[in-house]
């Protein structure tokens, strides 16, 4: 994601967004395309609201889904989690637009059907 939406997300959720005290993955920041940025800073802002004590360790993209990892969570929590991360599954995580999972190369991607032709086209393969 692009340095100036992960800022937007810790300067409105600082409290969510840092504990020194933790060992944590999350100084990568978030791990994901900018598409996926409104349904993370959503959830972010659920998060704060109900459970000011959750602190997040790592949020990224894996296997094409959103991972979202937390400490001191929930079980509410957890499941706003759990919902945000399947509706990742059909979200682009480039651009936002409707998406579907894709296999290509190996690679496991949410995409909408333009980003995942630009894709194709970067890698010199025809989309017929």
């Amino acid at each position: 994601m692009r340095r100036e939406l992960e800022e937007k997300i810790i300067k409105d959720f600082p409290e969510l967004c840092s504990d020194r005290e933790l060992p944590s993955s999350f100084y990568f920041g978030f791990e994901h395309g900018d598409g996926w940025f409104d349904i993370v800073y959503n959830l972010c802002k659920q998060i704060s609201e109900i459970s000011p004590e959750t602190k997040i360790a790592q949020v990224k993209e894996k296997y094409g889904v959103l991972s979202f990892y937390i400490y001191n969570g929930t079980e509410e929590v957890y499941n706003l989690i759990e919902e945000v991360e399947l509706k990742s599954t059909s979200i682009c995580e480039w651009c936002g637009k409707e998406g579907r999972r894709y296999v290509d190369y190996g690679w496991y991607r949410t995409l909408c059907s333009d980003c995942h032709d630009e894709l194709l086209k970067e890698k010199g393969v025809k989309n017929e």
